[in-house]
């Protein structure tokens, strides 16, 4: 082998292993992972639906009130949201610079992932019990679960593909004492995700990022699962007034995965192909508590309702959120040399 050759991939794996450690474990901005709301009707609404649900998705928005149901009842409800999230990076592209050009500016990238199915089953029965409910559900985050970006595009060293699935099976149990109701919905949050990601490793030319020589590191089936649950209370001053407040407890979740790197072609070489020592990855996100509060005004005539009108606020605590972190347990080996990622 060529000593420049042996010399210049010797070198690549300490860049590698510098970006994986500042790629991965990077600020995220606190802007939240999810939108409001669930369930069609919520959203028509802009968010303010709590206090007016006459179906078992109470289970969500607040499990006080299925003591409001009778008999047996199901919701079932699709939301599809799309995400028209677009990518522009600041200054200008190396690669575009010339003897003759100061070069052009960045394009933009655009989520290329399409819809976003997000189903939702609410089941709920009282069995006769006055005062009671009870209420069983299959659901999750109102969120948009895919993101995907090209390979070689500009945003390609803060993400290039994510999927995550948030499932949250659920059973709730309320109980009503005069014009008081209670709830509590328990919850496993099952959380599954794969992110794909590009490191730098420019070796071919020092002043251009290239590519050609970038690592892609694939972040692959990452789970874990968490009890969570809702709590719920309602009170009725009147038929026609009432006043509710909800609380969703926060997740911490601990994925545990696997690392893929894939190697530019400038390093795989028959003589010394880097190779992990542990794929083993962990991805360490925070799934924030929500408060809401609201309070309604029902319009009863003649026994009636005629309309409503709802006022609610919510508060999401994404603050808690400081950073996204994947920790990988492996090293990367070269010429028989570990190095630390």
């Amino acid at each position: 082998m060529n000593p420049s050759t042996r010399l210049r991939n010797a070198r690549l794996l300490p860049l590698i292993g510098l970006f994986i450690s500042l790629t991965l474990s990077h600020d995220a901005l606190a802007g939240g992972f999810s939108f409001p709301d669930n369930t069609t009707k919520s959203v028509g609404r802009g968010g303010a639906y709590m206090l007016g649900a006459v179906g078992p998705e109470a289970i969500y928005l607040n499990p006080a009130l299925l003591t409001r149901l009778d008999g047996f009842q199901t919701t079932l409800n699709l939301n599809v949201n799309r995400l028209d999230l677009n990518f522009h990076r600041a200054g200008i592209d190396p690669n575009t610079v010339t003897d003759d050009s100061d070069g052009s500016r960045y394009g933009i990238e655009s989520n290329d992932a399409g819809p976003f199915p997000a189903p939702m089953l609410f089941l709920s029965n009282n069995f006769g019990l006055e005062n009671f409910g009870f209420g069983l559900g299959v659901f999750g985050p109102s969120s948009y679960g895919t993101r995907t970006f090209p390979e070689t595009g500009a945003q390609r060293y803060v993400l290039v593909k994510s999927e995550l699935l948030e499932v949250l099976p659920s059973a709730a149990i309320a109980y009503q004492i005069d014009g008081l109701r209670l709830g509590a919905t328990f919850q496993l949050a099952m959380l599954y995700t794969n992110l794909d990601i590009v490191i730098s490793s420019t070796i071919s030319n020092a002043t251009k990022e290239s590519p050609d020589d970038d690592t892609l590191a694939n972040i692959q089936d990452l789970q874990d699962i968490k009890p969570t649950g809702i709590l719920g209370v309602a009170y009725d001053l009147s038929p026609a007034l009432s006043f509710g407040l909800s609380y969703k407890l926060p997740v911490d979740f601990n994925a545990d995965g696997k690392l893929k790197l894939t190697f530019p072609d400038s390093v795989l070489i028959d003589a010394a192909k880097p190779r992990l020592t542990d794929d083993s990855a962990t991805l360490i996100v925070h799934d924030a508590a929500v408060i809401r509060a609201a309070g309604r005004y029902a319009h009863i005539d003649a026994g009636k309702e005629l309309f409503d009108i709802e006022l609610m606020i919510t508060y999401e605590r994404w603050s808690q959120t400081k950073d996204i972190t994947v920790e990988t347990a492996g090293q990367v080996e070269l010429f028989g040399a570990p190095i630390d990622i």
